[in-house]
Order: C-alpha cells, then structure tokens, then sequence
C-alpha cells in the first residue's frame, strides 16, 4: 500500500483528457514546490494540488471533501478524477495511503478526519452539480466521515461546507457555526457566507438527524472524542437510568480485512457479556445510529484509579503499602479468573481500573481483550507504558501481555507516577524509591527472560509472600 502513486494517476487521469492543467506537490515539511519541478519521493509528499491552466480559483466559497480509507483511496480516486477533470474543477488530494492513515487517525486535528479530496469549484451551482455526480460515483466506496463538514446524505463520501479556497487554511481548525438549526463548520474569514444551505435547497442532500438516539438516549456529556469513536454519558428515557454510550463511527480504523472501529465495539459487546462478572460493566444493547455503531452499557460510579492516585499525591499523602497489596491482589485475581477462560485483557492500566464505593476495583474497556493466540493488531493497540513488547508489535494475544500491564501498575501504585512509555520497564526499575523486593516483583512480570513469572498465579503467590513479609516486620 505505501508504494501506491497517487501523483501518477492524477498526472495519467490529465493526460488522458488532453487538456492543459498545472500539478503541484506540497510536502510533509510545508513546502510548496513550484508546479513544474521534480516531485520529491512519495514518503515526503503530503498533498497533491491540481488547477486548470489559465483557471481563476475564488478565494472562498462551499468546497467538497471526498473521504476514503487507505484501502479505498485508488478506488474512490479513480472514479472522482474523470468527473473532476471534466469540469475543470480545481482539486487537491492527500499524497498518498500513509498521508490517509495520518489524517483518519486525526495526527493533523480532528477536523482533518476523512479530507482525502478537497474541491474547489468556481461557483455555487458548479458545486451543487458537482456534489451530486461525486455522490453518485463514490457510491458504495468506504470513508469516514468528515467532523467538520456536512455530509451530502447519510453514508455519502461527500461532505460540504463554506470556507476560505487557501488550502493552508483550510487544513487550520474551522470554528463551528450554525445554519438553519444545522451545525456546519465555517472560516470566520467568510463574511459573505450565506444564510441558508444551498445543497439541501436544491434537493441534492439530505437535512441530518436530530435528537434523541434510538428515541431513548439524551447525550448528557462526553468524555472521549477521537478519530476512532467517543465515550458519552446518556440518559436512558425508558429505563430512567444513566449509562454509557460508546460510539464507534463508520469507517474508522479500517483494517485490511474490511473491518473497522465498529466491529471492534461489537467485539467488545461479546467479550462483557462471555466474562459475565459484576466487576464489569453490564451491557445494555448496540444501537445503529446514522451509520454510526454505539454500545449502551453500565455507567460505573466510581473514580479512575489514575485520578484517585493523583489526589493523594496532590495532597502530598503516599499510599498506604496495604491498600497498594491488596488492590494488586483484585488485580491479579480478576486477570487469573479471565485467563482461566483462555481471555487476555490486554489493557490493564491505572485508566483502566475504577475504584468503586461498593465493590472496590472494577474494570473497562475490553475492546483488546482477545482469547489467546489471537487479536493482532494492525494498528498500534495497548495503553503506552503498560503495553508488552509482543502487543505494541501488532503479535496475537498472550497471557504474558496481561503480566506485563500488572507489573506496570504496580509501578504505577508504589510510586505514584505513570511508567515510562516504553515496553522495556525492566530497564527503568533501579531507583532508590522502589523499594527491592517490589522492583524484584515488577521485574519477573515484565521481562522477556526465563525468569518471568509463568502466570498470574504465581505472580499472585508472590504478592501473598511480599504481605507476609510485611507482617513479618
């Protein structure tokens, strides 16, 4: 996928039309070649910039975005060249598969999601026109969907909004502005920007869905939004109770089998409920919202143990070595209990563990959690500083990655500060606060060695004799 060149088809594509255009390469450091030199290697370029000769390009107006994956973009570039060309419609494309990838990854904002080709056309009507043929010929193709665009119809490839031509503004955040009750984002260099939506006037897009989802949740807060999905706090109407909605988008994190952040959310969905354990979230149901997958689960009450840490350190006040003891002994146990039913979690981290009035530790996100041998990853996968050297390097489920994350967190507990983001812990384990026969625990969890500690088990024993000891004194 990374030797794909997206300059040569967009050069072939101009040739074949026998008209006269100009192609320009901008490259990953900023700089814009001029548009006759010689490109510079694909992994340097970043975008592709195409204008018809002797075209006057306005300075803004209602541009396009085409998204696609990393794996549909020579598709949906095939298909949006010919109708592009056609109409002399100025254009620049992301370089290449790995330009894709960092933009759907959000590495440039999240406003940048999705922007494979973006459209310039000279006039509203010309993109109103071009719009709908874009639709109609990407139609079926995968690719996200742009944040700070308006998509064209539910599903659809093409997304619009207006804003300033300059392609180096408009890869800055757009604030977002709404027109006709609709949110769509808008340069706030635009002061002649209409006041209604041309698109949805002329019937060629569909005015979006609003409200409640599935007629029952209120989206009250969100606590996580990224390219790969979102975690909100709801208000279930009909059960009268609050929860979590765990939102996965269409498209997000295709992998190369076709899946994508959806099925991983439908993955996670089948774990909880095979784990059946009061110390995870119950599972509610899966809701198909505008393309869009969300699991309806348990709302914990209770804190991170990454933040209830950091309020005793704020409060310059260690933790008490017991309670230290004993929450790595309910670590350990819960994990045992999973690998007795051949699970790995795969992602055992201070964020990852609620401290709970009522039931003391409980446990989230189990989107990782794979049975052994199997859940590799083609993206990076893992919490980073609790993730084991054959997990961050995309290699099947092992119960090794779960002693790793232990030993990270005991780590994490006895010096209340996160691991270092590396998966050699066992390199950073000789300090004068880590008291001897901790680093020694820590150690046999992490390292690669003949000497690391063969299960969850014998780590547990090994805690018991550290709180023998203990008492000992």
């Amino acid at each position: 996928m990374t030797d794909i060149d997206f300059l040569t088809q967009v050069e072939a594509a101009i040739a074949a039309s026998d008209t006269a255009w100009r192609v320009g390469v901008v490259q990953h450091d900023g700089r814009q070649g001029s548009w006759h030199a010689q490109p510079p290697p694909i992994a340097d370029r970043r975008w592709i910039q195409a204008e018809p000769s002797g075209a006057v390009v306005p300075d803004r107006g209602w541009k396009l975005h085409v998204s696609a994956t990393p794996w549909s973009a020579p598709d949906v570039l095939s298909r949006v060249l010919p109708l592009l060309i056609e109409r002399r419609a100025a254009f620049k494309i992301a370089a290449s598969p790995a330009v894709v990838t960092s933009l759907n990854e959000g590495e440039g904002g999240l406003t940048q999601i999705g922007k494979f080709v973006t459209v310039y056309p000279a006039t509203e009507a010309a993109a109103i026109e071009l719009a709908s043929a874009l639709h109609l010929a990407t139609d079926g193709l995968r690719g996200p969907a742009v944040p700070s665009d308006q998509p064209l119809r539910r599903g659809s490839l093409v997304h619009y909004r207006f804003g300033a031509f300059d392609p180096a503004v408009d890869e800055a955040a757009a604030p977002l502005e709404p027109i006709e009750g609709k949110t769509v984002a808008i340069n706030d260099d635009t002061s002649d920007r209409p006041d209604s939506d041309p698109f949805l006037a002329a019937g060629v897009a569909e005015r979006p869905t609003e409200g409640l989802i599935a007629d029952r949740y209120l989206v009250t807060s969100t606590i996580y939004d990224s390219p790969r999905g979102a975690v909100h706090v709801a208000s279930d109407l009909e059960r009268l109770l609050p929860c979590i909605l765990k939102r996965a988008p269409r498209d997000a994190r295709v992998l190369p089998d076709g899946s994508d952040a959806r099925d991983q959310l439908r993955h996670e969905a089948r774990v909880l409920m095979e784990i059946s354990d009061p110390r995870v979230p119950a599972v509610y149901e899966l809701i198909d919202h505008d393309d869009d997958l969300l699991l309806s689960m348990e709302l914990i009450e209770g804190e991170k143990l990454s933040r209830f840490v950091a309020r005793y350190v704020g409060a310059g006040r260690p933790l008490p070595t017991t309670t230290i003891l004993r929450w790595a002994k309910e670590v350990a146990e819960f994990v045992g209990r999973l690998h007795s039913s051949n699970l790995v979690y795969r992602d055992v981290s201070s964020a990852n563990v609620m401290v709970t009035p009522a039931l003391g530790l409980r446990f989230i996100d189990f989107e990782l959690a794979n049975p052994v041998g199997r859940g590799e990853t083609y993206y990076p996968a893992g919490t980073p500083g609790y993730c084991s050297p054959g997990q961050a390097a995309g290699r099947a489920a092992a119960f090794t990655d779960d002693l790793y994350g232990i030993g990270a967190l005991l780590y994490f507990l006895v010096l209340r500060e996160e691991p270092p983001e590396t998966t050699d812990l066992a390199e950073h384990l000789d300090r004068p606060d880590l008291p001897q026969e901790v680093a020694e625990i820590i150690r046999r969890c992490v390292t690669t060695g003949g000497d690391r500690y063969p299960s969850v088990d014998e780590l547990a024993k090994a805690l018991v004799r550290w709180g023998d000891a203990l008492i000992d004194v």
